[in-house]
């Protein structure tokens, strides 16, 4: 058998729980999953960050209940390019890769960037100068 990424994890934002959560499943030659008795762990490889890691550590290794391995509670904790999650088979060499992921900081402000402009203030008229927002994290 072989370990399949069934649902690749999604939504990475510094510190802040993947929005969709990774699961892992043991499967045959067929697709079929497998019933296995074990544990799959995830570890954090490449990246641009020195110290990045996956976590909370309690939840890197998660116990196959009828072949599936369902995480859940997984972060990123610094940012960086080029990132995977690799889950190997506890007690095994069988692993799988996500595809590769950015995780970046969280906008948590909202700036005006360009006020808008008063000519065109009318109804039914263009404003001008047209307004402008940027996002911004907690640093600004």
């Amino acid at each position: 058998f072989e370990l399949v990424l069934a649902v690749e994890p999604q939504g990475f934002g510094l510190n802040d729980e993947f929005r969709i959560q990774p699961v892992v499943e043991t499967r045959d030659r067929g697709n079929n999953v497998v019933t296995y008795a074990g544990s799959v762990n995830v570890t954090l490889l490449g990246g641009a960050a020195v110290g990045a890691r996956i976590v909370p550590e309690p939840n890197t290794e998660v116990i196959l209940v009828g072949g599936v391995a369902a995480f859940s509670g997984l972060r990123v904790s610094q940012t960086g390019r080029g990132m995977q999650l690799e889950f190997g088979l506890v007690g095994s060499h069988l692993t799988v890769r996500s595809a590769t992921f950015e995780v970046s900081k969280n906008a948590t402000q909202l700036g005006v960037w360009t006020q808008p402009g008063t000519r065109g203030s009318f109804g039914g008229q263009v404003i001008s100068p047209q307004p402008a927002v940027q996002l911004l994290d907690p640093q600004g």
